[in-house]
């Protein structure tokens, strides 16, 4: 059995719909975050995605599964259309935690080359995503989205009148073609100052599939 972990990108009130379709469809649980896209205004994007408030649903799931129930959430909020959205997958390894799956289960992890596309996944202390977004673009990338969260770690704290709290975070998260990857991390990484301890954290992860992927002209 192949796990996948499932991300659909859509415009503010859309992320109930996207649960309503899964649900028809097998998926039992999913989570809703709240974001922002940005885009170059001149530039088509992998995400479609303008400067508007957008919803990021998550599922984990057997790729048969998931596969079919995005792909409906794709035909059914038109996501081929510009400024629709995007829906993307990757490979897990387990899903360890959930009431839907057991973690002893033996799970084949298939080997992918040449992936075309890749998610750089920047966290930042908040108020930094956008100067993300700005490094990304220089660079070449074509949109973003940003995620408002928490976070904590050794060198992640801060003192107010005294008392260590632990900061907001910003989660940008750029879908990229592969070959342009170490461009725009290169880029991000010097920006930012990344690698100065405390300013944040870049991972990459390998894009199994796109669903509802607008390129534009």
């Amino acid at each position: 059995m192949n796990l996948e972990i499932y991300c659909a990108i859509v415009n503010e009130g859309l992320g109930n719909k996207v649960l309503k379709i899964l649900k028809e469809q097998g998926v039992n649980g999913a989570t809703i975050f709240k974001g922002k896209g940005t885009v170059h205004d001149k530039i088509s994007t992998f995400f479609a995605l303008d400067d508007v408030r957008k919803e990021i649903v998550i599922s984990g799931c057997d790729e048969e599964t998931g596969d079919k129930a995005f792909l409906e959430v794709c035909n059914r909020l038109k996501l081929d259309k510009p400024k629709r959205g995007i829906c993307f997958s990757i490979t897990l390894e387990a899903i360890i935690g959930s009431n839907f799956y057991d973690s002893s289960r033996k799970i084949n992890v298939k080997e992918e080359d040449n992936m075309e596309n890749k998610l750089i996944v920047v966290i930042v202390e908040r108020g930094n995503g956008e100067a993300v977004v700005d490094a990304a673009l220089k660079a070449g990338a074509t949109g973003a989205t940003i995620v408002n969260a928490r976070g904590s770690g050794i060198h992640e704290t801060q003192k107010v009148f005294n008392i260590e709290i632990e900061p907001e975070k910003e989660i940008v998260l750029l879908l990229v073609e592969s070959e342009n990857t170490d461009t725009i991390t290169d880029e991000i990484r010097k920006e930012l100052r990344i690698d100065e301890p405390g300013r944040g954290i870049i991972f990459i992860l390998d894009v199994h599939k796109t669903f509802g992927l607008y390129k534009g002209e």
